[in-house]
């Protein structure tokens, strides 16, 4: 309201300071018939911007807020995640020494279609190895191409297709060279 009111009182303050045609009927403000009424209207389209915002704010209020509480101000703050607790050792005892064969095998089968399109239109029939390191949470910690196919963009494709890769748990982390074979 006291902003509507600011406005008006700006309003009819320029309004009597211009000057305009004598023939003009002005009102104690100086403002002619037609300019206090464009004026009136503005106000109350004003007026009821500022009621909607009011209503969305109470709303926002409501929503939000405790009831006997009034929100101040937006803060964002960074998420503090807590981590999971470590496993009980119990539960370790489920957990493989290390991963066998078998395991790194059928991580690997996985991925091995997505390993295949890097080498669409790149494979020459030849074998390339991967070099991966698994951690003891079953996920790729690092992977790297070796020999020719090293630092190429499908080689490079091929080591970033490899860290997707999941394993069962272990106690230890280990180091696999796993060959595949690319498609002509």
């Amino acid at each position: 309201m006291r902003t509507i009111r600011m406005f008006l009182l700006f309003a009819l303050a320029v309004a009597g300071c211009s000057e305009g045609s004598q023939d003009v009927q002005r009102s104690p403000g100086g403002m002619t018939a037609d300019e206090l009424r464009a004026l009136e209207a503005r106000a109350q389209i004003a007026k009821a911007e500022l009621e909607a915002e009011r209503q969305r704010l109470e709303e926002l209020r409501r929503t939000f807020c405790p009831e006997g509480q009034e929100p101040v101000a937006v803060e964002c703050r960074p998420v503090q995640r807590e981590l999971p607790p470590p496993p009980a050792e119990e539960e370790l005892g489920a957990i493989r020494e290390k991963l066998s064969r078998t395991d790194v095998m059928d991580g690997m089968k996985a991925i091995a279609p997505a390993v295949q399109k890097c080498f669409m239109g790149w494979g020459d029939g030849s074998t390339v190895a991967v070099q991966l390191t698994i951690a003891s949470n079953g996920r790729v910690s690092s992977s790297t191409t070796t020999g020719s196919w090293a630092g190429t963009p499908a080689g490079l494709c091929a080591a970033r297709v490899v860290r997707g890769a999941r394993f069962p748990q272990s106690r230890n982390s280990m180091s696999v060279i796993y060959p595949f074979k690319t498609s002509p």
